[in-house]
């Protein structure tokens, strides 16, 4: 075993004692007289530091395409983590043709530990010598295949040479970590620079997550299953810096989960009263600058609910109300005015988490409420833009209104939707 492969598994058996022995004195110290017989689910419970999760290392500009390409994750955090939520691929936009594979039930990745998911594991095995973890394609081997996650991408992964991305997505689907290179500046713009065949991009130094092509090298001699734990030297001279382009200024601002019983929940302005027609959700750019949030998605706890038209775009200052159904009518202080793509909003009147994503899958605003949502009105920021939550009736300016949507708490205009 070389260096680095024992550095590894030192670091990971010390962190996994220590992390057991901080587990057990917890549990030795509490006064309620209950006896745990386990610790593993606290270890991969609540009890646990919050899981980092790292793309490490990608081998795609190979000799045989694509069986021997292979992507390398590194567990950078001190607790075991359970891999069989997560999902890895090349796709990049949900429901398209790009791969997107998930790992088998039952994996883990310990604290420290790497490993290796090949797209073919008898190519892998005939260039390294040794077996990946997990392989994308099944070669007939006793390697554990991953398995294609149709919801987002329907086919395996297949790296290009001169530009794609590699995704690591959690189970909510969320973005855990990325890399594009090439042509593709999907995770970061500029780009990791391309490399030539037989050279990998790796991750340097392994825990490094700026979020910018500053993480990534060119390996020329790949050792797939290794990482190297050394950190650069200081030098004199400052490194360069990358500042990743901020995410738009969008804020969720008003929201309408559980509309009055009577016509005075008619808050899309159709003359009918629905449940779920008149719930809303209202979305302000508090930006300088126009966004276009054309395929951006708003979403409730559950699922996806809408998905933003193309030509969607927010003017500063102004924004755009999202209803659930029916036939929205009226001006809504000039905002942007659409229904809910996927028939409805879905938000429990007790609570919910609504939800806003960019193209990129990267969350932009989000709120969580409660049953103070449960009383025939909206909550909404008071005051606008900037507060906190607070029933519609009782936010200054109100005047006893129910609902807002489009316009500020006491019905006048956002600053960016004049005529």
């Amino acid at each position: 075993m070389n260096q680095k492969k024992t550095q590894i598994l030192v670091t990971a058996i010390a962190l996994l004692v220590l992390l057991v022995f901080q587990q057990n004195v917890s549990l030795a110290s509490t006064d309620n007289g209950s006896e745990y017989r386990t610790f593993l689910p606290l270890i991969l419970g609540g009890g646990s530091p919050p899981p980092k999760l790292l793309i490490s290392e990608v081998m795609y500009d190979v000799v045989i395409e694509p069986g021997e390409e292979w992507i390398e994750i590194y567990n950078a955090g001190s607790s075991i983590i359970d891999l069989s939520v997560y999902k890895i691929g090349d796709e990049e936009t949900r429901g398209s043709s790009e791969g997107m594979l998930q790992f088998p039930a039952g994996s883990t990745i310990g604290p420290g530990q790497v490993i290796v998911i090949a797209n073919n594991a008898s190519a892998f095995l005939g260039v390294y010598g040794f077996q990946p973890d997990f392989e994308l394609t099944d070669s007939g081997s006793l390697v554990p295949d991953m398995i294609v996650y149709s919801s987002w991408g329907t086919s395996n992964a297949q790296l290009s040479n001169t530009g794609d991305e590699v995704l690591l997505l959690d189970g909510q689907d969320q973005l855990v970590d990325s890399l594009s290179w090439g042509s593709s500046t999907w995770a970061f713009d500029p780009s990791a620079t391309d490399v030539s065949e037989g050279h990998s991009l790796e991750r340097w130094p392994v825990s490094g997550d700026t979020d910018s092509a500053l993480d990534w090298r060119d390996q020329g001699s790949p050792q797939p299953g290794e990482v190297d734990l050394t950190i650069p030297e200081p030098t004199s001279t400052p490194t360069p810096t990358s500042t990743p382009r901020p995410l738009p200024i969008l804020v969720i601002n008003e929201i309408l989960a559980d509309p009055a019983g009577d016509l005075n929940g008619d808050a899309n302005g159709d003359g009918i009263r629905d449940g779920s027609d008149d719930e809303f959700i209202e979305i302000v750019n508090t930006s300088d600058s126009p966004i276009d949030i054309s395929g951006w998605t708003l979403s409730d706890g559950t699922q996806v609910r809408h998905i933003f038209t193309n030509g969607t775009l927010l003017q500063p200052g102004c924004g755009i109300v999202v209803f659930g159904g029916g036939a929205p009518t009226g001006e809504f202080g000039n905002c942007i005015v659409q229904i809910a793509s996927k028939g409805t909003l879905g938000l429990n009147n007790s609570g919910d988490t609504v939800s806003l994503q960019d193209v990129r899958h990267r969350m932009v605003d989000s709120y969580t409420y409660g049953s103070e949502a449960g009383y025939d009105q909206s909550i909404t920021r008071a005051p606008d833009l900037v507060g906190e939550f607070v029933k519609h009736t009782e936010a200054t300016g109100s005047g006893g209104s129910l609902f807002s949507p489009g316009t500020k708490i006491d019905g006048a205009l956002f600053s960016g939707c004049t005529d």
